[in-house]
């Protein structure tokens, strides 16, 4: 028997210990997680390698602009968690906003620019999944504004065997300090590969990809260089500029939509900024330069960005000036949902008469009615949608059960 001195002792070392005998990282396999990410490419095509590797399922939101739809599509899915990879300009805080209501826990993964957001999303993976990423096939590396090569890499690296994907890594001539921050947390891997744009007539990068001091870096850090592949593109092959080009052009077409109606001069000279891009792009790829549209593309894409990004703040502004216009948006948005829900099965009746009365009540002026209608909404919602549960056993169609 021990005595009382050492027994003490014991219960101090048991107390203290035993947390990190059952303590271990977080299994993808251990939950249902949704990653939420914005149809930004750089952001989008490193989502797709993380689905890949934890499992989970892709949901992809317009960039920084909120759709309904989006938060129908996550909420069905009954995630324990959802993983945003991006900003809150790339992936707007409505969408935060509903995963407070439903009560569904999050985390969102950024930082300045896309590089940053590149390094804090592969920070997560090394603090929460470590198991998933050290069994990473290998890295590729492409500057962070080459579609094409991005392109590349969703054809044929980002859809491997779950847990065994490719990471993405973004890099260029002013972010490669984050380059080299990812990896000193992934080391140094069995495979690299780059990708690159090149032109027609030479072999070298459309966008510098950082190749030499990289591996300069790897052989006194490491010791040594991975097996390394390059996988040059041709703008011109296999049509991949074309669809560049329908990309940017909706793009510029969604900013002007959205711009319509708002007073911004910045906005509006960037708008035919891309415009003229764009159309300087079409033309040259008519006329069959197809490393010259692509370059053009990319500069279009760039200021349609910037003009969401302007009007995604204005419209903040507008927002928090007019309640009315708020909560009006807010129903309009509540019944996209339900709509989403009832076309997906679900039984939305009882949530529908709600909203009916919550729409009555902002005729009327009484906001604060308003407020209380949408609460119940979000409040009844879960039970009817959440955890994953089969619609068919919400509303009795199709369940073959007793």
């Amino acid at each position: 028997m021990l005595s009382g001195k050492f027994a003490a002792l014991f219960l101090v070392m048991f107390i203290v210990l035993a947390p990190l005998a059952f303590w271990h990282p977080v299994s993808a396999s251990d939950s249902n997680l949704v990653i939420l990410v914005s149809d930004n490419e750089a952001d989008y095509a490193l989502a797709r390698g993380v689905a890949t590797l934890l499992g989970a399922k892709l949901v992809v939101a317009p960039w920084g602009n909120y759709n309904a739809t989006v938060s129908a599509e996550v909420l069905t899915a009954g995630p324990d968690k959802v993983i945003i990879i991006g900003g809150p300009v790339a992936v707007v805080n409505e969408y935060t906003q509903d995963l407070n209501d439903f009560g569904i826990p999050y985390e969102r993964l950024y930082g300045a620019d896309r590089y940053g957001t590149n390094l804090a999303v592969v920070e997560y993976l090394k603090m929460e999944f470590p198991g998933q990423l050290s069994k990473i096939q290998g890295v590729v590396v492409v500057n962070g504004h080459d579609v094409l090569a991005m392109q590349h890499y969703l054809r044929y690296y980002s859809g491997m065997q779950l847990g065994k994907g490719w990471l993405l890594v973004l890099t260029g001539p002013q972010h490669i300090n984050e380059t080299l921050d990812v990896f000193e947390m992934v080391g140094l891997p069995r495979n690299l590969t780059y990708i690159a744009s090149v032109s027609e007539n030479s072999l070298n990068p459309m966008f510098p990809i950082e190749r030499k001091q990289l591996e300069e870096w790897f052989s006194t850090h490491f010791g040594g260089i991975p097996s390394v592949r390059i996988d040059r593109i041709s703008p011109g092959s296999m049509g991949r500029t074309y669809e560049v080009l329908v990309d940017v052009q909706n793009r510029t077409r969604r900013a002007e939509r959205y711009l319509d109606g708002l007073n911004l001069p910045y906005a509006r000279k960037n708008l035919e900024n891309a415009r003229r891009y764009i159309s300087r792009a079409w033309d040259a790829y008519n006329s069959g330069d197809s490393t010259e549209a692509y370059l053009l593309a990319v500069k279009a894409a760039f200021m349609a960005d910037s003009v969401m990004l302007e009007v995604h703040r204005a419209m903040n502004t507008v927002f928090q000036g007019s309640p009315k216009l708020r909560l009006s948006t807010k129903l309009q948005w509540m019944k996209e949902i339900l709509d989403y829900l009832k076309t997906h099965g679900y039984d939305v009746s009882s949530l529908e008469a709600l909203l009916s009365q919550a729409e009555n009540a902002l005729n009327a002026g009484q906001f604060e009615t308003v407020l209380q209608e949408l609460h119940q909404i979000k409040e009844k919602m879960p039970s009817s949608v959440r955890k994953g549960h089969s619609p068919w056993h919400r509303n009795g169609g199709g369940h073959r059960g007793p």
